[in-house]
């Protein structure tokens, strides 16, 4: 019946916070806001609310009267192996289990 638009929110992004509110509780998640608009400038748009998606996949609308406090946190980049990967014949079952070509199953085993 009613269709949405995918691209409604073409500007909108989002960033990691921990919001400090009046009561003492702290609120992390992903905020939502407009890409035109600064991280420093979170606080300052005509919007009443701030959207914040918890870890846990709940979401809430935060009265921004109601927030004392934001951090913006810095996301968990995975790094990269530090070992190159080598030919196939570096990764050979044999070799990296430390046993010869041709060894039985019980020197395999072991």
């Amino acid at each position: 019946m009613f269709e949405r638009n995918p691209i409604d929110n073409v500007n909108a992004v989002t960033i990691t916070v921990a919001l400090t509110l009046t009561d003492g509780r702290v609120v992390s998640g992903r905020a939502a806001f407009d890409r035109q608009t600064s991280i420093h400038r979170l606080l300052d748009t005509a919007d009443s609310f701030l959207y914040v998606e918890n870890f846990n996949g709940d979401a809430e609308f935060i009265p921004k009267s109601d927030i004392r406090g934001v951090k913006v946190m810095k996301p968990i980049v995975p790094q990269p192996l530090r070992q190159p990967v080598g030919s196939d014949a570096e990764l050979s079952p044999a070799r990296i289990l430390g046993v010869d070509d041709d060894a039985d199953w019980d020197a395999i085993r072991t």
